[in-house]
């Protein structure tokens, strides 16, 4: 994940600094919100067996992008989101993820008015699952782990790969409401992981997932 976020600051800042005249590039800005749903997740089985609640199929999405279209039909965006939900029962748990994602496409379609764009997307999703009972106490004399449970937490990171649409809503040449979506293929067979303890018996994520976004630009770059 961090590879992907230094290439993301590191790619915006090269094609920036970009000066050829015989290229035509418009960068921007966006920020924006959504949904990611995956009724898939393998540890959901383990969670009902515990008697948690399972990790929902919809969850909430936020999400900052930035976007370069070339020679007016081919676009590259570079996006990160935060995406996350608590169940605060007595048995609860708490859900997040960090998906980065990167994708290429090409518009089918363009007036003034509408650009509607195909391409592919990869993502890098990193997901924190943390369970718990709230009824635990902890005893600030006995901070011995082994004498304290109630509180699990795991970690994961899967890899995704698939196709995404992109409709672009324009007025005067510039964009004000973009819609895009997507279905991505889980290519990776990841476990999860602890970064505190041992794990037995670990279950591995490889479902897919759909993301659907709403975004408008905050700060138009420049065309050359």
């Amino acid at each position: 994940m961090k590879k992907f976020i230094y290439l993301f600051l590191f790619f915006t800042a090269f094609t920036n600094a970009q000066t050829t005249d015989t290229t035509s590039v418009k960068m921007e800005w966006y920020f924006g919100g959504g949904a990611i749903i995956n009724p898939d997740y393998n540890i959901n089985s383990n969670l009902r067996d515990a008697g948690v609640k399972r990790i929902a199929d919809v969850s909430p999405a936020f999400l900052i992008g930035w976007n370069a279209t070339f020679s007016n039909r081919f676009s590259l965006e570079m996006e990160l989101g935060f995406s996350g939900l608590q169940n605060k029962k007595k048995d609860g748990s708490q859900f997040l993820q960090v998906p980065a994602s990167a994708r290429f496409q090409y518009a089918l379609i363009k007036s003034d008015r509408v650009t509607l764009s195909a391409g592919a997307n990869f993502s890098v999703v990193a997901s924190d699952l943390s369970i718990f009972d709230s009824n635990t106490v902890i005893d600030m004399n006995d901070l011995r782990p082994a004498n304290n449970t109630g509180y699990v937490r795991l970690t994961n990171t899967s890899y995704f790969l698939g196709p995404v649409a992109q409709l672009k809503l324009t007025d005067a040449g510039k964009t004000f409401l973009t819609f895009t979506a997507g279905y991505d293929f889980g290519i990776s067979n990841s476990k999860w992981k602890s970064d505190y303890v041992k794990i037995a018996n670990p279950v591995r994520e490889n479902g897919n997932r759909i993301f659907i976004n709403l975004s408008i630009p905050f700060a138009v770059g420049f065309s050359k």
